[in-house]
């Protein structure tokens, strides 16, 4: 509203008439469900979108409404101002004029405050048949009825239709230039309605650098403007990713599934931002699995993992008896693990996601576990801390192949551990029981890394001691690979 985006607004900015009433109501937000017979009108210095369900796509299609624009909800009817419609296969836009019937296009309809329309299409096809779905009610009340019937007519994005309020059309040679105008002026609007109010820090890092608002633009005019090829499918990918990073996984998945190339779609990329698109949609199943597809061909790639952890993390929001913390640890650390300095993922944003799955796993353990309660846990000197971390050095050999061996930082939540030696890191899950000067338990690496995908877990019995500032802890010499961490200043802090 007056450039300034928000969640809810009065009729003095957006009027939502229900049907069967005269009066518009009180307020409007986001999340309305608009059914058949209301009216929604923006005003001066407005825009608003809505979101229209598609079953045949699986992916809303979006209507944009700009300032003094007007829709009646039979189907989605066009009967005032300047509306603008992404949509997928199956989507239909119906005008006093007959009905405008898509399969996956970007098209602008104007109708004039004399009744005069003009359809602008920039991709695709879009057919006007003179039999209307459901013709929208003019302001009376009664059905509008056009002058003339029209036949089936296809509109082309090198032209524009326009047809007269005596029903007489015209066809438009679209110019380059008055295209490109109406290419970026829309993709403004779309920056506008999309473009998170205050930015938002995501651990998924398609951009580095807050760009994404002209890298969306630059893309889309790629995209309608370069002839089909590489150019164009890489321009999409563009778009998908600056609409993944602003959480707009529906645009995201619309703009991906122009990318034709099997070269482009096979890659990482495009696979982990299509599974992101579904995520985003609430598309859970379909994203695991696009994300499984993804592991099996691109093993190292960060931010598939971080996206199974978000996956994970998601679902058991939906079905809490089911949380699979374990493998959201796992997830989260081969992440980071695999990321390496390469900049895929935000590695600070996820470390700290890490942090706080350790410690709500690690006080539900406290809680159930008799052997990590009260003071007999002598790993955690402060009960009342969700979890502690001691300084000192370790060494770190696992039978899949990854060692370290330095300075290092164990923390402990409960019966989850972190341990991080120099830049690698380790966690992984404890098992066992304690005693006053001593401990025996077994500590249960997730063996994630960049040499033996394969190993399996890697278990090691562990004897520590502790004694006066000096903390020891030693693994039996096995076959899984040997560790130990020594302090001997003990100096824990809060993890």
């Amino acid at each position: 509203m007056n450039g300034v985006k928000s969640t809810s607004a009065s009729p003095l900015d957006i009027e939502l008439v229900r049907a069967g009433s005269s009066a518009p109501q009180n307020t409007v937000g986001i999340g309305n469900e608009l059914r058949t017979g209301d009216t929604i009108a923006t005003k001066d210095n407005d825009q608003v979108v809505l979101r229209v369900p598609n079953s045949a796509s699986g992916s809303d299609d979006l209507v944009f409404l700009d300032p003094d624009s007007k829709v009646a909800i039979e189907s989605v009817c066009a009967v005032a101002g300047r509306i603008f419609a992404w949509a997928g296969v199956r989507f239909r836009l119906c005008t006093a004029w007959g009905t405008l019937g898509v399969e996956g296009t970007q098209f602008e309809v104007n109708i004039t405050p004399a009744g005069e329309m003009t359809v602008s299409v920039d991709e695709g096809l879009v057919k006007l048949t003179d039999v209307p779905l459901d013709q929208p009610k003019s302001d009376s009340g009664s059905k509008a009825v056009s002058a003339s019937r029209l036949r089936a007519t296809l509109i082309r994005p090198d032209s524009q239709l326009k047809i007269k309020p005596d029903g007489t059309t015209e066809d438009i040679e679209a110019t380059a230039e008055g295209k490109v105008k109406r290419i970026d002026y829309w993709s403004d609007q779309i920056i506008k309605a999309s473009k998170p109010a205050t930015a938002v820090t995501k651990d998924f890092v398609n951009y580095t650098t807050d760009t994404r608002a002209e890298e969306f633009k630059q893309a889309r005019r790629a995209a309608l403007t370069a002839a089909s090829g590489t150019a164009s499918d890489t321009a999409y990918l563009q778009m998908a990713k600056v609409m993944n990073d602003w959480n707009e996984g529906t645009a995201a998945e619309k703009s991906l599934a122009k990318v034709k190339s099997i070269t482009l779609r096979s890659s990482a990329e495009y696979m982990v931002n299509l599974a992101e698109a579904e995520r985003l949609q609430g598309n859970l199943v379909l994203a695991r699995a696009q994300l499984e597809a993804t592991v099996a061909t691109h093993q190292d790639y960060a931010p598939a993992y971080l996206l199974k952890a978000k996956v994970l993390e998601q679902s058991g929001i939906v079905d809490p008896e089911h949380m699979r913390f374990d493998e959201i640890r796992t997830n989260l650390t081969a992440a980071l693990v695999y990321d390496n300095g390469r900049g895929h993922i935000n590695t600070t944003a996820v470390e700290n996601d890490l942090d706080m799955s350790l410690k709500a796993v690690g006080s539900k353990a406290v809680r159930r576990d008799t052997w990590l309660s009260g003071g007999s846990n002598w790993l955690d000197p402060t009960p009342e801390v969700v979890g502690v971390q001691f300084a000192g050095n370790a060494s770190v050999n696992l039978r899949n192949g990854r060692r370290a061996k330095g300075p290092a930082v164990l923390a402990i939540s409960g019966d989850q551990f972190k341990l991080k030696v120099g830049e690698e890191l380790f966690t992984g899950r404890i098992v066992g029981s304690t005693y006053a000067r001593g401990a025996s338990f077994a500590m249960q690496f997730d063996d994630v890394g960049r040499v033996d995908k394969a190993a399996g877990t890697t278990v090691f019995s562990v004897t520590g001691s502790k004694t006066g500032n000096s903390l020891t802890l030693t693994a039996a010499a096995q076959s899984a690979g040997s560790f130990s961490f020594t302090t001997t200043r003990l100096q824990a802090s809060p993890f």
